[in-house]
């Protein structure tokens, strides 16, 4: 076993058999949620309305906002706020999407919302593990939620075939829980 092997797995046990477990499991909660929300909505493209590739151009213009506005954001609030606040806005919009008549371009605007706040928690899951976990762990805490959050994207294509409706209720719940797993990491 080369001695990088070693260091690795030396760093994942520290993750796993440490004080650290506690924000490794909620740090993957919220990595989690932010990949399958971000492809779970690019999934449903084709089922918010009808024309399929204005919705893909609107996901997109979302998402260049989503990056841009996040880091003024940070200037003005600490990470963790930012990302409980956008988990929570994200859970909002997608709660109304679902309720709302597939097609209508209210039912759009929320999808973007949403998706907009998930790209807002896709640059703080980042800086959020600078603050918990100690410098010498933080690229193994990365592997592991990145790891487990792409697992479960496994299920986002179900997305494309499920009710937009039970999707965006899907999402919101998974939204919800990442707000809470934020708030419990221990800075």
């Amino acid at each position: 076993c080369s001695p990088c092997a070693e260091k690795f797995a030396d760093q994942v046990y520290e993750l796993f058999c440490s004080e650290l477990r506690w924000n490794m499991v909620m740090t993957s909660v919220c990595w989690t949620a932010v990949n399958v929300g971000f492809f779970g909505l690019s999934y449903s493209a084709g089922s918010l309305s009808p024309d399929f590739h204005t919705n893909m151009v609107l996901l997109a213009v979302a998402d260049l906002i989503g990056y841009w506005i996040s880091g003024r954001l940070l200037l003005l609030l600490d990470g963790r706020r930012v990302q409980t606040l956008s988990f929570i806005g994200a859970a909002g919009s997608l709660l109304c999407c679902s309720f709302l008549p597939v097609g209508s371009w209210a039912a759009v605007s929320c999808a973007l919302a949403g998706r907009f706040c998930l790209d807002v928690c896709f640059t703080t899951v980042y800086l959020l593990l600078v603050d918990c976990f100690p410098l010498h762990c933080c690229s193994a805490a990365m592997g592991v939620a990145n790891f487990f959050s792409r697992l479960s994207c496994l299920a986002a294509p179900f997305c494309a075939v499920i009710p937009i409706a039970i999707s965006c209720q899907v999402l919101c719940v998974l939204s919800l829980a990442a707000a809470m797993a934020t708030r419990a990491l221990q800075l």
